[in-house]
Formats: C-alpha cells, sequence, structure tokens
C-alpha cells in the first residue's frame, strides 16, 4: 500500500514523535490501525478496476460482466466450471463464427472440461460429385492400402465415407445425415509416472507398471498451436497405437539411413509421449522400436535400411536398436546379450483415468512441515521411521520411485505419523505394510501405491486414515486387514482397494472411494466371511460385493453391488443409492432399484396377481443395474460407469450426479450444460450428438 504505519508516522511533526516515544508509543499504534484500514480501502479500488475486465475480475463479477454482452449462464453450475471465466471472456468470438466446427469444438471444451472434437458428418456422405466441384478426399471406396482407414474407423478422425443414415443424432443412433453434427469428447484423463521403477519381468524384459500389470499407455494430449486448427490425435488423451508411432519412428530412421531431411515429429517432438531412461541418458526416439510384445519377442540389436528405399538392390545401412516399447500393453524388451543390470532403468510415461483418485501424480494437500525425507538417493522409509522413533511428525516420499520390501510402523501412545507422497508424485510401497497400534495414536497414508496390502494389529484404540492411496493384495487376502480388538477409526478418501476385514469394535467412514473384489457377490467388507463388521458410513463410493455390517450410519449417493446386511436397523440412513433389493437396511429414501420398482407398479395395469408382480419386479430390477465400462484393475476406463447405464444410476444422486465414487466428477451435468449452450451456437437446421470416445 502507498501510506504504511511507518510513512504515516513519519509525516507527524517530530516534538509529536518524541512526546509519543515518551509515552510509550499509543499514537505510533493509532497511526497502524489508520494504515491497515487505508490499504484496505486501498486494495479495494484497486480491485474495483480490475473487476472492470474479464481476465481479472474475481469471480462473483462474472456473470454480471456475461450480462452485459447477453451471456447466458449455464444450467446446474458445476464445481469443474463454477466460473466461466473463459466462456465469458470469448463469447464475442464465439459469436463472431458462430456454427462453425472450430468454435462448437472449443465451446464443448470450455463447458466440459474434456478435449472435444467436431465433426460435420454431411462432409462424409457418398454423393455423386459435381464436376465443377470436385472432393477428392470424400471417395466411395477408401483406400484400403493405408492402415490409418482401419485405426481411424467408427472414430473421431474416420475419414471415410458412408452412406446416408437417418435416424436421428440426438439418440446417438445416427450419425452420417445432412444435418448432424458429431461432438465427440475424452473423458478419460492422462496422469503421468515421472521417473519411475519399470518391473523386472525377465533378464531382457519390463513392463512400464511398477506391479507387472499390462497398462496401455497415453498420449498427453498436447494443445494445438494454430488458434483455428482443429483437435488431432496428438491432441487428445487417448492409447497410443503401435502402429501410429512405428511410421513415425520408421520414417525417422528411414531420413537418417538416406541422408535426407528428417520428418517433422509429431509425437516424439519436445514433449515425446514416454522417455526411458538408462542411467543417466535418455534412449533417443531414433534407437526405439515399436512392435508387439504380446509374446516378449526381444528385438534385434540393429536393423537394416536401403539407402534409397525406392531402388529394390540398393545398398544398406545399420541403425541400432536400443530398445523395444509396445504402447498398447506397456512392455520393454531388450535386444538378446545386452546387459541392462549395469545402469538403473527410469520410465516416464502416462496411464489413463478418469479423476483424481487413488495413488497418482496430480495435486494434493499435504502434510507440513516435513520431519523426515525420503527418496530413491536418500534414505529408506525403515529408516526414516527408526529416526522419528516415538516422536509425532511427517515422513514425506520425494518421487515416484519403488520402494520393496514390508514397511512395519510400531506406533506410540498418542503419536500422530503421515506417511505420505510429495505432491505430484506416485510413489509405490511394493510389499506389505503392517502397523501396530497404540492408544489414541494416528496413522495417515497419503498418496501411496501398496502392492501387498495393510495390516493393523493392536489393542489400542487408534485411528489410521487411507487418502489418495491404492492398495492391493494377493488374490484371496483382504487389501486392509485390522484384527484389532480396541476399538479405533478407519477412514478411507479418495482411496481404492480390495476387500476389508475389520474388527466389530472399529468404526469405518469411506468416502469417494473404490472398494472392488473383483465380483459383485464378493465379500467387500466384513470381519471376516461370515462375521460383521463395526460402524459403517459410505458416501460417494463404490463397492462392488457385499457389505456385512453391525450397524450402518449413512449410505448417500454410492453404488454397492452386493446384499448390505446391517444387523441394527433402528437407526442409520440410505439415500440416493443403488444397492440389491435383498439388502436388509435402514430406511431407504429415494434408492434404486426401489424407486423404479415402485414406479412401474404404479404405472402397471391394476389388479396385478402376485406371479405378475414378481415377474415386473424381477424385469425392473434386471434393467436397472450399474454397468461399468471396465472391471479390470489397471484398465483406463476401471469402474467408469458405462453409456448404457441406466439413467436413474448415472444421474441418481441426490444433486443429478452420477452414484458412485466419480460422483464430484459431474458428468450428467457437464453432458447438460453443453446441450444447452448448443442450442444458443449451433447453426439453423443443424442437429448435434454427444458421442464419448472413451
Amino acid at each position: 500500500m502507498s501510506f504504511d504505519a511507518k510513512h504515516l508516522y513519519e509525516l507527524m511533526p517530530a516534538v509529536y514523535r518524541l512526546r509519543d516515544a515518551d509515552a510509550g508509543g499509543p499514537l505510533k499504534a493509532l497511526l497502524s490501525v489508520i494504515a491497515e484500514q487505508a490499504g484496505a480501502v486501498e486494495g479495494n479500488i484497486e480491485q474495483l478496476y480490475d473487476d472492470l475486465f474479464i481476465e481479472t475480475c474475481d469471480d462473483w463479477v462474472i456473470p454480471y460482466i456475461g450480462d452485459l454482452i447477453g451471456y447466458r449462464p449455464l444450467h446446474g453450475t458445476t464445481p469443474q466450471i463454477s466460473s466461466p471465466r473463459s466462456e465469458v471472456a470469448n463469447t464475442i468470438a464465439y459469436r463472431r463464427r458462430k456454427g462453425t466446427a472450430y468454435v462448437l469444438g472449443m465451446l464443448a471444451r470450455d463447458v466440459t472440461g474434456w478435449p472435444a472434437r467436431v465433426v460435420e458428418f454431411f462432409q462424409l456422405l457418398e454423393t455423386t460429385q459435381y464436376t465443377k466441384h470436385l472432393r477428392p478426399v470424400n471417395l466411395r471406396t477408401p483406400n484400403l492400402h493405408s492402415w490409418r482407414v482401419a485405426e481411424d474407423i467408427n472414430g473421431a478422425f474416420d475419414a471415410t465415407s458412408r452412406s446416408l443414415d437417418v435416424r436421428r443424432i440426438a439418440s446417438g443412433r445416427g450419425r452420417y445425415n445432412i444435418p448432424n453434427v458429431g461432438i465427440f469428447l475424452w473423458r478419460l484423463a492422462p496422469y503421468s509416472v515421472t521417473l519411475g521403477d519399470p518391473r523386472k519381468i525377465s533378464a531382457q524384459t519390463f513392463t512400464f507398471d511398477p506391479l507387472g500389470f499390462d497398462v496401455a499407455l497415453f498420449n498427453p494430449a498436447l494443445e494445438t498451436q494454430a488458434a483455428a486448427q482443429l483437435v488431432q490425435p496428438v491432441n487428445v488423451p487417448r492409447p497410443l497405437g503401435r502402429k501410429t508411432l512405428y511410421a513415425e519412428l520408421e520414417a525417422r530412421r528411414q531420413a537418417l539411413a538416406s541422408s535426407t531431411p528428417v520428418p517433422a515429429p509429431v509425437y516424439f517432438g519436445a514433449h515425446p509421449p514416454f522417455q526411458i531412461r538408462q542411467g543417466a541418458a535418455v534412449i533417443p526416439a531414433e534407437q526405439i522400436q515399436i512392435c508387439n510384445l504380446s509374446g516378449w519377442n526381444l528385438p534385434s540389436a540393429v536393423k537394416q535400411y536401403r539407402i534409397d528405399p525406392r531402388v529394390p538392390n540398393s545398398s544398406t545401412v545399420g541403425l541400432p536398436i536400443q530398445v523395444a516399447v509396445d504402447p498398447e500393453l506397456g512392455r520393454i524388451a531388450f535386444p538378446a546379450g545386452v546387459d541392462v543390470s549395469k545402469a538403473s532403468l527410469e520410465v516416464t510415461y502416462c496411464y489413463g483415468f478418469s479423476g483424481d483418485f487413488g495413488a497418482g501424480e496430480y495435486a494434493r494437500t499435504i502434510a507440513s512441515p516435513v520431519t523426515k525425507h525420503v527418496s530413491r538417493t536418500g534414505g529408506s522409509i525403515a529408516a526414516a521411521l527408526s529416526a522419528l522413533g516415538a516422536s509425532p511428525g511427517v515422513i514425506q516420499i520425494d518421487d515416484s520411485a519403488t520402494y520393496g520390501g514390508d514397511v512395519s510402523i510400531a506406533l506410540a501412545a498418542a503419536q500422530r505419523i503421515a506417511l505420505q507422497g510429495e505432491d505430484r508424485t506416485r510413489p509405490v510401497v511394493d510389499g506389505h505394510l503392517k502397523v501396530t497400534t497404540a492408544d489414541q495414536a494416528a496413522l495417515i497414508l497419503d498418496g501411496l501405491l501398496i502392492s501387498g496390502g495393510v495390516q493393523i494389529t493392536g489393542t489400542n484404540n487408534c485411528s489410521v486414515t487411507l487418502r489418495g492411496c491404492t492398495v492391493l493384495a494377493p488374490t484371496g487376502t483382504p487389501a486392509v486387514q485390522w484384527t484389532s480388538t480396541g476399538g479405533g477409526e478407519l477412514v478411507l478418501d479418495h482411496s481404492f482397494c480390495g476387500a476389508l476385514q475389520i474388527d466389530d469394535e472399529v468404526n469405518v467412514a469411506v468416502s469417494d472411494s473404490l472398494i472392488d473384489t473383483g465380483g459383485f457377490n464378493g465379500v467387500a467388507l466384513s470381519k471376516d466371511a461370515t462375521q460383521a463388521c463395526g460402524a459403517v458410513s459410505i458416501v460417494r463410493s463404490t463397492v462392488i460385493g457385499r457389505v456385512d455390517a453391525r450397524e450402518v450410519g449413512l449410505i448417500e449417493n454410492s453404488i454397492l453391488t452386493g446384499r448390505v446386511v446391517s444387523q441394527r436397523q433402528q437407526s442409520g440412513c440410505v439415500r440416493f443409492s443403488y444397492l440389491p433389493v435383498t439388502s436388509q437396511v435402514p430406511p431407504r429414501y429415494e434408492c434404486q432399484p426401489d424407486l423404479a420398482i415402485a414406479k412401474a407398479l404404479a404405472a402397471a395395469t391394476k389388479p396385478l396377481s402376485p406371479a405378475k408382480q414378481a415377474e415386473l419386479i424381477d424385469g425392473v430390477v434386471t434393467a436397472v443395474q450399474p454397468v461399468f465400462t471396465e472391471r479390470q484393475f489397471g484398465k483406463a476406463a476401471w469402474a467408469q460407469l458405462h453409456s448404457l447405464c441406466p439413467i436413474e444410476i448415472r444421474a441418481g444422486a441426490d444433486d443429478g450426479a452420477e452414484m458412485g465414487v466419480f460422483h464430484d466428477l459431474y458428468q450428467p451435468q457437464r453432458e447438460s450444460n453443453l446441450r444447452a449452450r448448443l442450442d444458443e451456437y449451433l447453426r439453423l437446421g443443424l442437429e448435434a450428438g454427444v458421442v464419448y470416445e472413451n
């Protein structure tokens, strides 16, 4: 501010300052208060000027600026677009180019927050062409010599011509017609792993995934460079294809062999989709062979290229191949005879997922100050725990490396420990994590990928929190097991894990999490296979399996695929959730399939015989049940609700969002907002349809 307390005090005559010093400084204290208020007024005046511009105004001013230019607010504002600053800022520019494919694509991206591409299907119709206006790219028969035709078929980048489809695109059935415009959206986002440790399968083979799963590598989705450029495959988050990367790297090597200019890179430019670091050096792109490693075939160390590929008998030159990569399976293979044990391997890549859940390199709020640091070169977790002793503290893992071996945490009375990954890292604990409780102690595990499960033992009242974690376990064993009889609380927040076996004196609170047993009727939450756990609360979560609890406090906006049994049903509430009709729980409110059954019975012709009523109920139960895109861990669309999932579940939460772990993504509201905005920006006579690419 212009006038701080010191400046105001120096403006006073010296005689008053001397007298004030003798009196203990009351005048100086008064001027400090005046200066503070003057600073607040001055700051408000500066903000009033900033509020005149959409780029610098406060969020509450945005609707008023929008009203000046006729901007209509969206319906059902979601947290992702609660401040539509960019859309208001671009409203005038959008209206000048109203109805064009570019504006519709930018509008879809601004409204939904997802990458989008607009396809005008009338340009892909098979037509008899006018000889004075030929369209050589719109041919009746596609060029079947090109692999790109099959690569992009039925997708957003499909360029093959089609016959007329008279079905409406808004229904999701028709596409190729004169008035049809397709809005393709990519819901899955790329999540990076920076300098992670690959999993060794054999002496020459590895997987990008640190636990050995086959994980498809995702494109990191580079931004478009030109303002009016339509979205291309390199600009969207989708799985990397073998043929696409193979063609680019082969063209680069052929240019090196022929001593011709290297083609401009598309994927392997300044920001390649993946990197493999061997020791201190990054393996260059021209020495990477893209191939199918489903059979773990090792590549050759040298690949031959003709100097002039147009001449069959021209001389050849050999170019080195350091490594082979399969982007669709996330596999790595080194040539036979190459010793890769002397230098450490580190990989940087992206995988796909729906949102910021489980362990991942996304922004998290972490505890501070940090007491002990752990890194690939800076000590082990066990050493940090030993140095901490019985004192409270925060142990932070500073990278996305893999830390092998079991970890034991013995808590002391009233001790509070946080074992966390640094912000935007995904450390891997490749082993079993054992916790010994202590009275009034607390443990927070934050941002960790744990492969061997978590076991909690002891007879003390203790609190354990898993926040932003992914906990796996060997087949047939629980991911989290608490055998304590002294009480306590287990909290799952934005976490993924397998089955939970929790003592009946321990309370369990689950929020924004996924518990997956692998089967709809597996035991997801209980004390053991036959006994009930303690009090349970499940909010905005998906539980694939059965729940057997002593009592249920609250189940809200959740999906539970297996039967839920609460021994005490006098208290608690189940609301806006899906669970089997055979469940024994406290009173339900607006739950499925109960609501659908009641609606079907009310609409049925009376009277209904018991047999007809039972048949009607069975039909509703079969129709209204969750449908997931993927059920296997490691797949990008794991636990994502499929577009064929009934709307009663996809938009069945209390605020119109979907039930389950991805509730806070507000996907129904995003689509609804997009459709509302298309009514304003779509050209007269056209009809738009929304297509989810993933």
